[in-house]
Formats: C-alpha cells, structure tokens, sequence
C-alpha cells in the first residue's frame, strides 16, 4: 500500500532522484529557515491570537504562517529521512 500522506510523498520525490543530487538537495533543504522578522511577526500573532482579539487579516496572517511552516516541518523530515537512508547505503 503506497502511503498518500503529504510527507510520505515528499519522501518519495527526494528518493526519486539520484543520490548526490538527493544529499545536496536534502542538505540545502535542512538549511532552511524562517527569517527572524518572520518569526517575530508569528510570536506576535501568536500572543494577538491567544489573547482572542485577532483581526481577520491577522487571521489570514497567521493561517499562511502555519501552513508554511507545516509544509517546511514536512519538507525537512523528509530531507533527513532521504539523507539519512542514503548516507547508510554508502
């Protein structure tokens, strides 16, 4: 059974190329952050929101940051998940 869940398919497209592209690609990958105005700006979104007076525009604000940040969490598990197999195949 092929798993259809968003990180078990970005598994699948970093195994699918080869492996020296794969570790560069999964290494760059991992490199990645949010910049610190960013993530100032979801802590502040973060406290507006807990304290429930979270406008919709921050709403919008906010939902974008969460899914970039999901897709980022995703994207980095299966980096490590690519390189790590890879590295104990060599």
């Amino acid at each position: 059974m092929v798993e259809d869940h968003d990180s078990a398919i970005w598994l699948r497209v970093f195994r699918s190329v080869p492996l020296r592209q794969r570790l560069v690609a999964g290494e760059a990958m991992l490199a990645i952050e949010l910049r610190c105005h960013d993530l100032n700006q979801m802590n502040q979104l973060t406290a507006i929101a807990r304290s429930g007076k979270l406008r919709p525009s921050q709403t919008a604000r906010i939902q974008s940051y969460n899914h970039i940040g999901h897709t980022l969490a995703m994207l980095r598990s299966a980096a490590r998940q690519a390189i790590g197999g890879s590295k104990a195949k060599r």
